[in-house]
């Protein structure tokens, strides 16, 4: 709530410096043509080019940036923004309008001298806006902050994952000793059964093959038999 009176209040001189600069130029304009002319005749000749020939010109852009940066500051939209777009015309106003050092008049030199250092006052209070950050931390500190949090959860991940993993390992080792266990388990008791089967199985099979064996004699024999008669009734004819 005070940032935002305060920024209100400090915006407001902005807005009506600018509008008065919008209507009623011409004053501004002349007194700005005035300093132009004094800088070029004692600024060096590399500076005094420099010095704008026109400098109406840069005075309705100073008197519009006030205005814009003035209500956008007043309303809190872009403050930060605003406050640096403001603090860049207080300069140029000063100089201009403030030259208290040209005033051989003692009471307006005074006079001029005291709003000079009032437009220091309101420059310095737009810096201080530039900077606030509405009691957050700045960006370089957020980001830092980020950075950190995000190495501390990755030293969190990185130290889940070693201890899942040490875990994992343990597991594999002991359910690998017991898969090795079973394994050998089966197999001796595949091999006792192998060795136990084995001369049934082998008798088995002889004996198959026996029958098979006699089976084909017997075959061959009968067919043997067949064709020599066959043979025979052949050569009768």
């Amino acid at each position: 709530m005070i940032r935002r009176v305060a920024r209100t209040l400090l915006a407001g001189t902005f807005v009506a410096n600018g509008v008065a600069g919008l209507l009623a130029p011409r004053s501004r304009v002349l007194a700005a043509e005035t300093l132009a002319d004094k800088a070029r005749e004692t600024l060096p000749d590399t500076a005094a080019q420099r010095v704008p020939a026109d400098p109406s010109v840069l005075l309705t852009v100073s008197s519009v940036v006030q205005v814009v940066g003035g209500l956008t500051l007043a309303t809190g939209r872009f403050p930060r923004l605003s406050a640096l777009a403001l603090s860049a015309t207080v300069p140029p106003r000063a100089v201009v309008e403030k030259d208290f050092w040209a005033e051989k008049d003692p009471v307006v030199r005074s006079v001029k001298r005291s709003a000079f250092f009032q437009d220091l006052a309101v420059l310095g209070g737009l810096l201080i806006t530039v900077v606030d950050t509405d009691g957050k931390p700045a960006p370089g500190i957020r980001a830092r902050a980020e950075a950190y949090e995000l190495a501390d959860r990755g030293e969190t991940f990185v130290g889940h994952a070693a201890d899942r993993g040490g875990e994992l390992v343990g597991r594999a080792r002991e359910e690998g000793a017991e898969l090795a266990g079973a394994v050998r388990s089966h197999g001796r008791d595949l091999f006792e059964r192998a060795r136990e089967d084995g001369p049934r199985l082998a008798e088995a099979a002889r004996e198959e093959g026996k029958h098979l064996a006699s089976v084909l004699r017997g075959g061959a024999t009968q067919l043997g038999e067949s064709v020599k008669e066959r043979v025979e009734a052949n050569t009768n004819r």
